[in-house]
Protein backbone atom coordinates (compact mmCIF):
# COMPACT_ATOMS: atom_id res chain seq x y z
CA UNK A 1 0.00 0.00 0.00
CA UNK A 2 1.15 3.24 -0.99
CA UNK A 3 1.42 6.10 1.33
CA UNK A 4 -1.71 7.87 -0.39
CA UNK A 5 -3.46 4.72 -0.15
CA UNK A 6 -2.66 4.69 3.26
CA UNK A 7 -3.66 8.38 4.07
CA UNK A 8 -6.86 8.25 1.64
CA UNK A 9 -8.13 5.19 4.36
CA UNK A 10 -6.87 6.49 7.57
CA UNK A 11 -10.10 7.91 8.44
CA UNK A 12 -12.06 4.63 6.61
CA UNK A 13 -11.12 3.27 9.99
CA UNK A 14 -8.83 0.68 8.66
CA UNK A 15 -5.58 1.87 10.46
CA UNK A 16 -7.44 1.69 13.80
CA UNK A 17 -8.72 -1.43 13.20
CA UNK A 18 -5.53 -2.93 12.30
CA UNK A 19 -6.41 -4.06 9.09
CA UNK A 20 -3.14 -2.03 7.62
CA UNK A 21 -0.11 -3.28 8.60
CA UNK A 22 2.45 -1.52 6.28
CA UNK A 23 2.67 1.42 4.35
CA UNK A 24 5.85 1.25 1.69
CA UNK A 25 7.67 4.77 0.81
CA UNK A 26 8.34 4.82 -2.88
CA UNK A 27 11.06 6.39 -4.56
CA UNK A 28 8.86 7.47 -6.95
CA UNK A 29 8.18 10.43 -4.06
CA UNK A 30 11.79 11.65 -4.41
CA UNK A 31 12.02 10.61 -0.64
CA UNK A 32 15.25 8.40 -0.39
CA UNK A 33 15.92 6.62 3.21
CA UNK A 34 18.77 9.05 4.52
CA UNK A 35 16.50 12.21 3.45
CA UNK A 36 13.69 10.28 5.49
CA UNK A 37 15.90 9.86 8.55
CA UNK A 38 16.64 13.37 8.59
CA UNK A 39 13.35 14.81 8.61
CA UNK A 40 12.69 15.85 12.54
CA UNK A 41 8.95 16.32 12.07
CA UNK A 42 6.29 13.39 12.68
CA UNK A 43 6.67 12.07 8.80
CA UNK A 44 2.55 11.57 8.86
CA UNK A 45 1.99 15.28 9.71
CA UNK A 46 4.14 15.89 6.48
CA UNK A 47 2.44 13.68 4.11
CA UNK A 48 -1.33 14.72 5.37
CA UNK A 49 -0.09 18.46 4.32
CA UNK A 50 0.89 17.17 0.74
CA UNK A 51 -2.24 15.48 0.12
CA UNK A 52 -4.29 18.68 1.80
CA UNK A 53 -1.84 20.80 -0.67
CA UNK A 54 -1.11 22.26 2.67
CA UNK A 55 2.91 21.77 2.36
CA UNK A 56 3.72 25.35 1.79
CA UNK A 57 2.25 25.84 5.85
CA UNK A 58 4.65 23.12 7.51
CA UNK A 59 7.98 24.49 9.10
CA UNK A 60 10.16 21.52 7.88
CA UNK A 61 12.99 20.57 10.53
CA UNK A 62 16.42 18.64 9.26
CA UNK A 63 18.57 17.06 11.84
CA UNK A 64 22.39 19.31 11.22
CA UNK A 65 23.87 15.79 10.70
CA UNK A 66 24.46 13.32 7.57
CA UNK A 67 22.94 10.38 6.72
CA UNK A 68 24.20 7.96 3.51
CA UNK A 69 22.15 4.47 2.06
CA UNK A 70 23.61 1.85 0.18
CA UNK A 71 21.63 -0.26 -1.42
CA UNK A 72 22.32 -3.85 -1.36
CA UNK A 73 21.33 -5.68 -4.01
CA UNK A 74 20.95 -9.48 -5.45
CA UNK A 75 24.37 -10.05 -7.86
CA UNK A 76 23.02 -10.04 -11.58
CA UNK A 77 20.28 -6.89 -10.51
CA UNK A 78 18.80 -5.81 -12.34
CA UNK A 79 18.85 -8.32 -14.94
CA UNK A 80 18.97 -11.83 -13.67
CA UNK A 81 19.17 -12.97 -9.79
CA UNK A 82 18.41 -15.47 -7.83
CA UNK A 83 15.53 -14.59 -5.12
CA UNK A 84 14.67 -16.85 -1.77
CA UNK A 85 18.18 -16.45 -0.13
CA UNK A 86 17.86 -16.01 3.58
CA UNK A 87 18.67 -13.09 4.66
CA UNK A 88 20.64 -12.84 8.37
CA UNK A 89 22.05 -9.99 10.15
CA UNK A 90 19.16 -7.98 10.98
CA UNK A 91 19.04 -8.05 14.62
CA UNK A 92 22.35 -5.71 14.87
CA UNK A 93 20.50 -2.86 14.20
CA UNK A 94 18.43 -3.14 16.90
CA UNK A 95 18.67 -0.63 19.24
CA UNK A 96 21.45 1.20 17.44
CA UNK A 97 20.13 5.06 16.90
CA UNK A 98 21.63 6.33 13.73
CA UNK A 99 21.68 2.89 11.61
CA UNK A 100 18.42 1.79 9.77
CA UNK A 101 17.77 -0.87 7.41
CA UNK A 102 14.86 -0.22 4.70
CA UNK A 103 13.08 -3.15 3.09
CA UNK A 104 12.70 -3.28 -0.63
CA UNK A 105 12.64 -7.05 -1.82
CA UNK A 106 12.70 -8.90 0.85
CA UNK A 107 9.42 -11.29 2.28
CA UNK A 108 8.64 -12.45 5.62
CA UNK A 109 7.94 -16.26 6.01
CA UNK A 110 8.23 -18.51 9.24
CA UNK A 111 11.51 -19.64 8.41
CA UNK A 112 12.68 -15.46 8.58
CA UNK A 113 13.28 -12.94 5.98
CA UNK A 114 14.72 -13.82 2.45
CA UNK A 115 15.58 -12.12 -0.82
CA UNK A 116 12.39 -11.12 -3.01
CA UNK A 117 13.92 -8.91 -5.58
CA UNK A 118 16.66 -7.37 -6.91
CA UNK A 119 16.92 -4.61 -4.81
CA UNK A 120 16.84 -5.97 -1.47
CA UNK A 121 17.84 -3.75 1.23
CA UNK A 122 18.56 0.12 2.00
CA UNK A 123 21.24 0.63 4.55
CA UNK A 124 21.38 3.81 6.32
CA UNK A 125 23.50 5.66 8.70
CA UNK A 126 23.93 9.07 10.08
CA UNK A 127 27.36 10.80 11.18
CA UNK A 128 28.40 14.01 12.27
CA UNK A 129 29.55 14.27 8.51
CA UNK A 130 29.12 13.01 5.31
CA UNK A 131 32.86 10.70 5.54
CA UNK A 132 31.17 9.83 8.80
CA UNK A 133 27.86 8.41 7.46
CA UNK A 134 29.46 7.36 4.84
CA UNK A 135 31.85 5.06 6.89
CA UNK A 136 29.13 3.96 9.65
CA UNK A 137 26.97 3.04 6.62
CA UNK A 138 29.45 0.31 4.76
CA UNK A 139 30.06 -0.84 8.29
CA UNK A 140 26.33 -1.48 9.04
CA UNK A 141 26.00 -2.93 5.61
CA UNK A 142 28.74 -5.75 6.54
CA UNK A 143 26.10 -6.68 9.42
CA UNK A 144 24.16 -7.43 6.63
CA UNK A 145 24.61 -11.33 4.46
CA UNK A 146 22.75 -13.28 2.41
CA UNK A 147 23.93 -15.61 -0.92
CA UNK A 148 24.91 -13.39 -3.55
CA UNK A 149 25.09 -10.10 -1.70
CA UNK A 150 26.41 -7.39 -4.05
CA UNK A 151 26.49 -3.60 -2.76
CA UNK A 152 28.65 -0.65 -4.93
CA UNK A 153 31.57 0.33 -2.92
CA UNK A 154 31.82 3.95 -4.97
CA UNK A 155 28.59 5.27 -2.72
CA UNK A 156 29.99 8.69 -1.28
CA UNK A 157 33.58 7.93 -2.18
CA UNK A 158 34.28 12.28 -3.61
CA UNK A 159 33.81 12.99 0.13
CA UNK A 160 36.95 10.60 0.85
CA UNK A 161 38.40 11.27 -2.32
CA UNK A 162 38.15 15.25 -1.78
CA UNK A 163 40.96 14.91 1.30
Amino acid sequence: MSFIDFFKRKNSGDVAKGRIKLAIQSDRTGCSPEIMEKIKNDIIDVMEACIDGKLSEVDLQFEENAAVCVVLASDGYPEKYEKNKKITGLEKFENRDGYYVFHAGTKKTEDGIFTSGGRVLGVTAKGADLKEARKNAYQAAEWVSFENKYMRHDIGKAIDDAE
